[in-house]
């Protein structure tokens, strides 16, 4: 008797046994993963306080929410801020948008590694591969680092596959469409790539050749039709949400105008954004848009405000006088690039990959990384060559890198690559995969090439911001112990950065403030206060304390006089400073009077335990409506302490 064969993914059913759900077990096996790893993360101090690119997102999660958009076209992809922002009006409080964020992101990941499945089985027409596939992405520790931020990747992500899905079934003339005809799935197939485009920019290559590929391999042009009008619907519809928005009809976000030139200036690497001028702002303003105004009105000679028309053209036309001036400067940046793409070394993207793989306890271990995937991804695609889908897949691969090379070649724009790579990887599991010929040798010398380190590809200063991020984070959530770490080792990399002893002299006023009814040793409050006193011109909050250490010190008239310079000046930390006068007995007759003209509503809530610590018992009934009873005691305990009676506290012994 013939031995039957099957393409299931366990064994066949016998009697008296039943087979092992081995695809039960490995979906599990990912969904456990994904969860696990974002449990983690979400309690740390960067999940509960997004910072840089993160934080800008969730301020237009919140300002589409409550409708007060400002009238310009979209800078930043606005589709994935768009879809969070229905949680938000749906009711979710802002305090839980990171973790909303987080779990949608998860949701995505886990349809992304459903969709490469679906994919991969398509293509190579067994189980085995899809679920080698489908796993090589799930578990990915790349991918996973990003899916735990409120960035938009992982939904672009999922959106590109989609249209993928439907791509596969074009590739070729003999293949069976998806859905119900070639027109169909070239439609759904233009318009979930023009939705990618739409949450990443960098998608617009595959969107634009990705008819003429259908042209090429199918000679269909109602096909070509299909895709062309849904993508240009898709990207149709933005130009006229934009119109609507700021009077201009722009079909894609207007970020790209300023780092086409900024990844391609004079001098630039190009592997990741870098600030060529320093940049302040509110914290969900984006900064590369700050500096990018900031630079034309000083090149141009304008003055504010800015047409960001007229911007966006400065720097386009910048970017290909460039070119034509500087051909073959141009080109060897673009090599420079191309190696950093190819590169193991993920470079930054608001995060150093490698410091914080290390930092999670289900990402540490995982031995997956980009020269593995494209060791894979290249081996599977030899092995399947002879396959139009295998060449559809790479074309898609090409055209999206060009778009990457365009830019910026950091950790999270080379991401799209990595579904790609799993699903060509699939081939080394298909029935293609019998022997080894002399082609392996091309994914052995890219692999081999993606491990060397030439030139500063590997640069590791960005720990530096790492240590910064994490500091600032930590004290945002209260995690004061943590940040003082974190700025101790910021400050061991670059000792002269005056943000890290900021973090680092806040870490410490907050361990004070922990610490009471406590109160440090005099040796240890001088040094605090030489410590502050140092960066006293640089920010509002080191004025104010500066007070508080004067006053712990009985230097009490300094400490007045900080206090009134922060009142005088409408410095930030202006309502702490009036409390601490109130307290101490140094409040004049017109702060008293200010205090008293204010509405309880718009004081804050340490303007507020001030005036109960001094006796105001009617501020409690105010308190009351945001704090609890405890803590309002508790407060009112630690300011008296502090303002009032500081010599009753106890001292260290260090004394």
């Amino acid at each position: 008797m013939n031995r039957h064969t099957s393409d299931t993914v366990g064994p066949t059913r016998t009697s008296g046994c039943r087979p092992v759900p081995w695809a039960m077990i490995l979906a599990g096996v990912a969904i456990l993963y994904v969860a696990a790893h974002l449990s983690w993360y979400s309690a740390t101090p960067l999940g509960m306080q997004p910072v840089l690119d993160g934080r800008e997102i969730l301020g237009m999660v919140q300002a589409m929410a409550e409708n007060r958009l400002p009238p310009d076209a979209f800078y930043r992809a606005p589709l994935y801020p768009a879809s969070l922002s229905l949680l938000a009006k749906a009711g979710l409080a802002p305090r839980f948008l990171p973790v909303a964020a987080r779990w949608f992101n998860g949701v995505c990941h886990l349809a992304s590694a459903a969709l490469v499945f679906c994919i991969a089985f398509r293509i190579w027409r067994t189980r085995r591969a899809a679920w080698l596939a489908c796993m090589l992405f799930a578990l990915n520790p790349v991918v996973l680092h990003f899916v735990g931020d409120p960035f938009d990747i992982t939904f672009a992500i999922t959106l590109f596959l989609g249209g993928l899905f439907f791509a596969v079934g074009l590739s070729s003339p003999d293949r069976q469409p998806i859905g119900r005809n070639a027109f169909w799935d070239a439609m759904c197939a233009g318009g979930f790539m023009a939705l990618a485009a739409l949450t990443r920019p960098q998608m617009l290559p595959v969107v634009l050749a990705w008819p003429f590929w259908i042209l090429l391999v199918r000679r269909d042009y109602k096909a070509m039709a299909g895709s062309i009008a849904a993508a240009g619907c898709v990207l149709g519809i933005f130009g006229l949400i934009n119109l609507e928005q700021s009077g201009r009809f722009v079909i894609l976000p207007t970020q790209g105008s300023y780092n086409l030139w900024a990844a391609n200036r004079p001098g630039a690497h190009g592997r990741y954004f870098v600030h060529v001028t320093p940049v302040t702002g509110d914290d969900e303003a984006n900064p590369s848009r700050i500096e990018a105004e900031i630079l034309f009105l000083r090149e141009t000679g304008r003055t504010p405000p800015v047409d960001d028309a007229e911007m966006n053209r400065y720097w386009r036309h910048k970017f290909f006088l460039h070119i034509r001036q500087e051909p073959l400067s141009w080109i060897r940046q673009m090599i420079g690039k191309a190696y950093a793409l190819l590169n193991d070394y993920e470079q930054y993207n608001n995060k150093t990959y490698f410091l914080h793989k290390a930092r999670s306890p289900w990402l540490r271990f995982n031995p997956l990384g980009w020269s593995w995937m494209l060791f894979l991804g290249a081996v599977g695609a030899v092995m399947g060559r002879k396959r139009a889908e295998v060449w559809t897949l790479l074309a898609m691969a090409m055209l999206y890198a060009a778009g990457v090379l365009l830019f910026f070649v950091s950790a999270r724009f080379r991401l799209p690559l990595v579904p790609l790579l799993a699903i060509m990887a699939g081939g080394l599991l298909s029935a293609d995969s019998k022997k080894p010929t002399a082609w392996l040798l091309v994914p052995l010398a890219l692999t081999a090439l993606s491990l060397t380190s030439l030139g500063n590809t590997r640069n590791t200063s960005t720990v530096f911001e790492d240590h910064l991020l994490m500091g600032r984070a930590a004290l945002a959530v209260g995690q004061d112990a943590e940040a003082y770490e974190h700025a101790r080792a910021a400050m061991a990399l670059q000792p002269s950065r005056s943000e890290a002893r900021a973090v680092l002299a806040l870490a410490r006023y907050n361990m004070l403030l922990a610490d009471l009814p406590d109160l440090p040793s005099r040796k240890e409050l001088e040094a605090d206060l030489e410590h502050v006193q140092t960066l006293r011109d640089r920010s509002d909050d080191m004025l104010f304390i500066q007070g508080v250490y004067l006053w712990l010190l009985d230097r009490n008239r300094e400490a007045v006089t900080a206090w009134r310079v922060v009142v005088d000046r409408q410095m930030k930390q202006k309502d702490q400073a009036l409390g601490a006068l109130l307290l101490t007995g140094y409040a004049r007759a017109d702060d008293v009077l200010f205090i008293q003209s204010m509405p309880d509503e718009s004081k804050s809530d340490y303007l507020l335990l001030a005036e109960l610590a001094a006796g105001r018992e009617d501020a409690r009934a105010v308190l009351a409506r945001r704090l609890s009873g405890e803590t309002i005691n508790l407060q009112v305990q630690y300011l008296s302490v502090l303002f009032r009676c500081a010599g009753d506290g106890r001292r260290k012994s260090s004394d």
